[in-house]
């Protein structure tokens, strides 16, 4: 094959791919669902954070975000003030650390940073099956 041939099969193959393209692809990778989740989340911890004075999410360094983190978990319930299932806790867990991953490079679940913080929602999680609130099995 000769290096003229070659040059065109690849030209062919791998197509020319713009920054807002690729902005799209990944944005695409998140159900519309998914991300109507995160949004509920980030708005609800980022009340829990002006009530309790903190930065914002943006700003807050990983300590305090630590901090803070513990506090929301043992306190977060539904917006009616009841006890949420087990299930919708860990979602929310799950869009928090999406977000927090997404625009600061963070992990709460795995970052060692947070395992007081994680304790505390298993610890919550626990909690809330003893009284009924666990998965359904």
């Amino acid at each position: 094959m000769d290096s003229e041939a070659g040059s065109s099969h690849q030209n062919k193959r791998f197509k020319e791919v713009s920054e807002e393209e690729k902005r799209e692809i990944l944005d695409s990778r998140t159900c519309e669902s998914t991300k109507a989740a995160t949004k509920q989340w980030v708005t609800a911890f980022t009340a829990y954070l002006s009530s309790k004075f903190y930065d914002s999410l943006e700003e807050i360094d990983e300590d305090d975000l630590a901090e803070a983190l513990e506090g929301f978990y043992c306190s977060v319930n539904r917006k009616d003030g009841k006890t949420m299932k087990n299930t919708t806790f860990k979602c929310g867990r799950a869009a928090l650390n999406r977000h927090l991953k997404d625009t600061r490079g963070l992990d709460i679940v795995s970052n060692p940073k947070f395992n007081k913080a994680n304790e505390y929602f298993q610890g919550v999680l626990k909690k809330n099956k003893k009284e009924g609130f666990g998965n359904i099995e």
